[in-house]
């Protein structure tokens, strides 16, 4: 091919774990990575050298981009991820072409043997660049986007848009087992590989006192953690009335994140005066997050089914918590119970309600030997479900990327169909 140099294109503002690793995989394998990304004037830790953001000093937005974006940034809350994605669809007709003028500008100049989308809204744009550039054309879904708690316009939207590129990908990827068959059978494409959210390995996972230390709790207490973007849809606001409910003694729920539902949330505890028992920590970064969450007892996922993709989600807390030796009390959605099952790591159970949550967290806490034993089959899960392994899958992928010959074509009319401002 031309060069070893891969360009991975992503809607958020905050780039996340899965998209660094990936890029650090990529680069053990001798290629050059640039990651494309939403505008973040505030971002926690750090700004990683690979990281260009679309409108910046390295790129441009078109202008039709730039309005829209605008308009809609004054509805973002800081630190929101996915929130312009969501708006995007809500309040413009064709989301297509708006991430098209959004990243069109930047990426219109980059020559690349690969070009990445990170999930469905960069895919069309993504499939445009990649054409244009004679390059491979690679689909990571981090989630069955179009079925999200959205409305019937915005579900049918999104899945017009997959369909109408998901067919072009030289290779697709996706993040668990049920949304990797889904994807296959929805689209007749296929093979979709499965590439898990998963964490470096650590050697070491002893218990940090962080959260003792943060909130003035006594050295006995237990913590119950839910650790992650503070958004809704995700059964936040019943987890924390459960703890009126609660009977465990000293047990504290911990929140480590921020987003929308932070304000709404604090509100809920302070109603039912729950600030003694409920507590908020902001986000950190990546980097030092492992020594936070193994501060905690056990780890929290109280998810619903109220969409297909949450019914099938694999959270990256869920492998969070695995890497940090924390036994996990989540409700019982198929890919959670495939792992928490596999390996007996933690309980699955009803967290329909705030009854419901208080009956199950307290089950779960009752048996000091059961608890031990989930501890002990941590420290082999955490060896196999570990980025380590997944690493390993993506740098084949790619050496299968890199053996297919150059795709250097000269830009064609294809290139303007595929533009949807084209008409």
């Amino acid at each position: 091919m031309r060069n070893r140099s891969v360009v991975l294109v992503t809607s958020d503002r905050i780039i996340d774990r899965r998209i660094l690793l990936m890029a650090d995989a990529i680069m053990a394998t001798g290629w050059n990575v640039s990651i494309v990304a939403m505008p973040s004037p505030h971002m926690v830790g750090q700004e990683d050298d690979r990281v260009i953001r679309i409108g910046g000093r390295k790129s441009a937005l078109r202008v039709g981009g730039v309005a829209v974006y605008r308009w809609l940034r004054q509805f973002l809350f800081e630190g929101a991820a996915s929130s312009f994605r969501h708006l995007a669809a809500r309040f413009v007709e064709d989301p297509e072409k708006l991430f098209f003028n959004l990243y069109s500008g930047a990426l219109s100049s980059m020559q690349a043997s690969v070009f990445v989308a990170i999930d469905l809204p960069v895919l069309s744009v993504t499939r445009w660049a990649a054409e244009r550039a004679g390059a491979a054309l690679i689909y990571d879904s981090h989630e069955l986007y179009s079925e999200q708690e959205l409305s019937a316009w915005e579900r049918r939207k999104w899945r017009q848009i997959e369909e109408k590129h998901i067919g072009a990908c030289d290779l697709i990827i996706t993040v668990n087992e049920s949304i990797a068959r889904e994807l296959e059978s929805r689209y007749s494409v296929g093979p979709v590989h499965v590439v898990y959210n998963a964490v470096r390995w650590k050697r070491e996972s002893s218990r940090s006192p962080v959260f003792h230390d943060a909130f003035g709790l006594p050295p006995g207490s237990k913590i119950a953690l839910y650790q992650g973007g503070l958004s809704p849809g995700r059964n936040l606001k019943a987890l924390i009335q459960a703890f009126e409910l609660v009977e465990t003694q000293d047990l504290h729920l911990v929140f480590l994140g921020d987003g929308e539902m932070l304000g709404r949330l604090k509100a809920t505890v302070d109603r039912h005066r729950l600030g003694c028992r409920v507590h908020f920590h902001p986000a950190v970064s990546q980097e030092v997050l492992l020594s936070y969450t193994t501060a905690a007892d056990i780890g929290v996922i109280p998810y619903q089914p109220t969409c297909l993709n949450n019914q099938l989600c694999t959270p990256n807390k869920l492998f969070e918590y695995v890497a940090a030796s924390l036994p996990i009390v989540s409700s019982d959605l198929p890919e959670i119970r495939r792992i928490v099952e596999t390996h007996d790591i933690g309980v699955l159970g009803d967290m329909s309600s705030p009854r419901a949550i208080a009956k199950f967290i307290d089950c779960a806490l009752s048996s000091p030997d059961r608890l031990q034993r989930w501890r002990s089959n941590l420290e082999s899960a955490r060896g196999i479900l570990c980025w380590e392994r997944e690493e390993a899958k993506i740098s084949g992928l790619f050496e299968t990327i890199g053996a297919v010959p150059g795709k250097d074509v000269p830009r064609t009319p294809q290139d303007r169909l595929l533009d949807p401002n084209h008409s």
